[in-house]
């Protein structure tokens, strides 16, 4: 990267798509039909730097010269990006990811985090606008019963709502009575205690022994993939 001028610019190649996930993302090649997964960091890097003057970006990332050039290197060598002039910048597009007959969303998923706490309520509304039916909500063991308990509660103000699966790791801490004590007055939630020493179902909850995690949610996997122009303008009108 050294030879190159800082006055050139970083152009997203329209024909790549990357997907972030909650730990991976999924970068696909519409024209060459092949799929990869990497690092989210690399979604977030293209993202915050697409169309900016490499001098910029060089300004941004001037103590990590070296793993600048090897992920500048990276990109353009794949194709993910190429270098142009400020002219260019405004020749190349992205893709019209805009679907001409959206279907209905009819559920969401959602992994709990402290972030959450001042924009649960607007979440909730746009849900809510969207008329989503069945809600999924994992949260981990590090938040209490109590807050968990105040966080279902505000799900109750979606009219449309008619499934809400609760995913809690389970937390040798607290008691089976107070698992109980907190859940079995919200009939309407069905609770899923995962990675539990036994297996059991009291009333609306159910205890597994199955040995699984929140972080596994959002993994992306290349099988769930078809990437091809045919079927990515296909999907834009029918979804």
């Amino acid at each position: 990267m050294k030879s190159t001028k800082n006055d050139h610019y970083l152009i997203p190649n329209p024909s790549i798509q990357i997907v972030a996930g909650y730990k991976n993302c999924a970068i696909m090649d519409l024209v060459r039909e092949t799929t990869f997964t990497a690092n989210n960091s690399i979604y977030y890097f293209i993202q915050e730097n697409q169309r900016l003057s490499l001098a910029t970006i060089y300004a941004k990332y001037n103590s990590q010269r070296d793993i600048l050039d090897e992920y500048l290197n990276f990109f353009i060598e794949n194709e993910y990006v190429f270098l142009g002039s400020l002219k260019d910048v405004h020749r190349f597009h992205n893709l019209n990811l805009d679907w001409n007959r959206p279907s209905h969303i009819t559920n969401a998923v959602l992994v709990y985090s402290d972030s959450y706490g001042d924009i649960l309520q607007q979440i909730i509304l746009q849900l809510s606008e969207l008329f989503v039916e069945g809600i999924e909500l994992f949260i981990p063991n590090c938040v209490s019963l109590i807050l968990t308990n105040r966080i279902i509660s505000q799900f109750n103000t979606m009219s449309h709502l008619t499934s809400f699966n609760l995913y809690l790791e389970y937390d040798s801490s607290n008691t089976e009575e107070e698992y109980v004590h907190f859940f079995t007055k919200c009939q309407w939630v069905n609770v899923f205690v995962l990675n539990s020493p036994y297996s059991r179902k009291i009333n609306n909850i159910l205890f597994l022994t199955e040995n699984s995690s929140l972080s596994n949610c959002g993994i992306i996997e290349k099988k769930y993939f078809v990437n091809n122009l045919p079927f990515f303008t296909e999907a834009q009108c029918h979804n």
